[in-house]
């Protein structure tokens, strides 16, 4: 399944010019975090995931399915490495992830003012 990431990313980056994948619709991701760092605390064991929509023209619409609802957002390559920034009721998030699969996800507290890390890897699983 990395390897179908991988591809989906090495299509979207060689298509970067136009910015545009053969076929149309949204892939679902799978991302899985083992890695939290809150603040500036050091960083801790971590069991959390959520699902991701993206699309296959790039940029476009994506949503991030988490497990207190959804939080619609954007998709882009940039570097090479796919970037989505969604936000929800509960905060702003961003994600990032490279063509190895690796990942981390970035949520922005508005209320408190705070920001967890996760680290972690990320799949196509439909297409």
């Amino acid at each position: 399944m990395r390897n179908r990431c991988a591809a989906l990313l090495a299509l979207t980056a060689s298509a970067a010019s136009a910015q545009v994948i053969e076929q149309q619709g949204a892939s679902t991701m799978v991302c899985d975090y083992t890695s939290e760092c809150f603040e500036e605390e050091p960083c801790t064991f971590a069991q959390f995931g959520h699902d991701l929509e993206i699309p296959r023209t790039m940029p476009g619409e994506a949503v991030l399915h988490l497990g207190t609802g959804d939080a619609p957002g954007a998709a882009q390559i940039v570097n090479d490495v796919l970037v989505v920034s969604a936000s929800d009721a509960n905060a702003s998030y961003m994600m990032s992830n490279a063509d190895n699969g690796y990942a981390k996800l970035s949520v922005h507290f508005a209320k408190d003012l705070s920001v967890v890390t996760y680290h972690g890897t990320c799949k196509i699983t439909a297409e």
